[in-house]
């Protein structure tokens, strides 16, 4: 993979390398984050110090000293660069299996958290039908186009993705996977036919929140402080689908520029339309809960409606284009703010103050949070 996509988590937040991945003509500047582990992220390996951690407790303790320490860490602050948390190992996971058992979202979170595919697999075995787990499995599969052979559509992909569409009819994220797969062969009727297929379904829905909550648990079966293993849990989930939206929006906005330039308004006007149909789905309720999906959404939308010609209002728009790339920028420019507030807010030590920004984060959404944050520090 030619780019690296780093997640904006709660605590970890990395804007501007969001920034860069989705907006590349936009500066940038660099703060540490924690990696999102993607197709190509291997999980980090050799030595690493970590705090002494008690063991999990029934009542909510204060974060202790080196927990504030290795917030620090983790984000790069204490003068050293970021320093990850060390996987969970598989014993620890089968102990967090056992205590709170083999539920779909409890076996990917092992895998997520371990990256041993036992526990996919095992997943896979105990619930063949279920999306978070199929997901799952989809966004582990590798590519296997070996060197010499002609791009084109994987049929193991294909299948996955067909069952997929089956367990989750309604989400229009099988349908961009399938129209991006296609898309190894170049640019075709029938993906666009898939994605358009796609934006008719009513119910986008990635399964954080259920993998937030596995995760979390397990981090703090590791003995990690219930909010920084809230943190965690926003922070280990993979972001499986932003390669095949980019791939996607990409072909939208290369077929737009070659109607456009071939005199076919019709055509390329449809082709926006998609591209801001795209943007559009990642202001979901459960796609935006976390900064990097209102980025991935933002990007589209603003490609779009910076390829619109001068003056240009669609009937399929129902906003000034001007008015809501402003929005957009503003956004942008608070987001901009979050690593030095939450910095701030770790340096303060102050438990309450951190325990409320994460419980906002879990029960409302990082933007909700970040407005939360911004009103405490004025």
């Amino acid at each position: 993979m030619k780019t690296r996509l780093f997640l904006l988590i709660a605590l970890l937040v990395c804007v501007a390398a969001g920034l860069w991945f989705f907006l590349p003509s936009e500066p940038a500047f660099q703060i540490g984050a924690l990696p999102t582990r993607t197709e190509s992220t291997a999980p980090q390996t050799g030595p690493r110090i970590e705090p002494e951690l008690p063991e999990p407790a029934t009542t909510v303790r204060s974060v202790s000293p080196s927990e504030w320490d290795h917030l620090l860490s983790l984000i790069g602050q204490n003068g050293q660069p970021p320093s990850p948390p060390q996987p969970a190992t598989p014993q620890e996971a089968a102990r967090f299996l056992s205590r709170h058992g083999e539920t779909a979202a409890n076996l990917v979170a092992a895998f997520h958290c371990t990256q041993e595919r036992t526990f996919l697999d095992r997943a896979l075995k105990l619930f063949p039908e279920s999306p978070v787990v199929l997901f799952a499995a989809f966004g582990a599969m590798p590519h296997t186009i070996r060197t010499g052979e002609q791009p084109g559509p994987e049929p193991e992909r294909l299948a996955m993705i067909e069952r997929l569409k089956a367990a989750a009819p309604n989400n229009p994220l099988p349908w961009i996977y399938s129209a991006a797969e296609l898309l190894k062969s170049g640019p075709s009727e029938e993906a666009l036919a898939e994605l358009r297929e796609g934006l008719e379904r009513p119910a986008f829905y990635t399964y954080t929140s259920e993998q937030m909550d596995a995760v979390k648990l397990l981090w703090e079966e590791k003995g990690f402080h219930p909010d920084i293993a809230g943190i965690l849990g926003a922070g280990w989930i993979p972001i499986y689908h932003a390669n095949p939206v980019q791939q996607t929006a990409r072909m939208l906005m290369d077929l737009q520029k070659t109607a456009s330039d071939s005199g076919d308004t019709q055509r390329a006007n449809a082709a926006l339309q998609s591209a801001y149909e795209m943007g559009r789905l990642f202001s979901s309720p459960e796609s935006s809960r976390l900064l990097v999906g209102q980025l991935i959404g933002f990007a589209f939308e603003s490609k779009a409606l910076k390829a619109l010609p001068e003056g240009a209002k669609p009937d399929w728009l129902a906003i000034d284009p001007a008015v809501r790339l402003a929005e957009i920028e503003q956004r942008k420019k608070i987001m901009t703010e979050a690593p030095g507030m939450i910095a701030t807010l770790i340096q303060r030590r102050d438990s309450s103050s951190f325990s409320e920004y994460v419980r906002r984060l879990r029960f409302e959404s990082e933007w909700e949070a970040l407005q939360w944050l911004r009103a405490q520090n004025r």
